[in-house]
């Protein structure tokens, strides 16, 4: 508003600007009208087109502006179903390893529960049976010259593809960050492959840069 005052009152002293001279003037007739609005449209043209160069400034911003909250949106949208994507793809890598684990009786009367290798992966109260049942990855790796055996084999291949997976997860999430501000979304990933994240980095399977994100806490994002 300020702005717009001060350039008023430019164009006011550019229009009275004239008349100062003539002040002196005994004789108001001595004033030629031909030259003054000759005066006039050379002083005025060039704040006139300061303000069309202003909007035309502004118009741009506005849409730039606009352009770059829709491609935002399109890319979250498009994240998210990159991220619903690979939440199948790492439930379908752990289930193909067709192995069922039960849990020890503690007596008689406590009944025997099977659970899938997404389950025991996942979920927690089964940091024993993981431990017992997963090997690490440097027991393929260092020790490859051992004998595998094809159930071995099998899991390791499983878990392979799950940590690629999971790799992927996080750097989704990472540019979904970048971009938004939502903590629904961060959040839900979080809870959900803290438990799978923290196991895979325990058995050397992701590196510490893909399992920071679990490590923060969920009021940092």
């Amino acid at each position: 508003m300020n702005m717009k005052l001060l350039l008023w009152g430019v164009i006011l002293i550019i229009a009275l600007a004239p008349f100062l001279d003539s002040l002196d003037t005994p004789y108001i007739g001595s004033f030629i009208l031909s030259p003054y609005l000759t005066y006039i449209s050379v002083a005025v043209t060039p704040i006139i087109a300061l303000y069309a160069y202003s909007g035309v400034k502004k118009s741009l911003e506005l849409q730039d502006s606009e352009l770059k909250i829709i491609s935002n949106e399109n890319k979250k949208q498009e994240i998210i179903r990159c991220l619903e994507k690979y939440e199948v793809l790492i439930k379908e890598s752990l289930l193909n390893y067709k192995q069922t684990f039960i849990t020890e009786q503690i007596n008689e009367d406590q009944e025997c529960n099977e659970y899938d290798f997404y389950q025991v992966m996942t979920m927690l109260l089964f940091e024993t049976v993981y431990e017992q049942t997963v090997k690490p990855k440097n027991y393929y790796v260092e020790k490859s010259s051992i004998p595998k055996t094809f159930k071995e084999n099998m899991m390791f291949e499983a878990i392979v593809i799950t940590s690629l997976h999971v790799s992927r997860v996080a750097e989704y999430i990472h540019e979904y960050k970048k971009i938004s501000d939502d903590n629904l979304a961060v959040g839900f990933y979080y809870n959900k492959y803290r438990v799978l994240a923290k196991r895979l980095k325990i058995l050397g399977y992701i590196n510490q840069g893909t399992y920071c994100f679990w490590e923060e806490k969920l009021n940092n994002f």
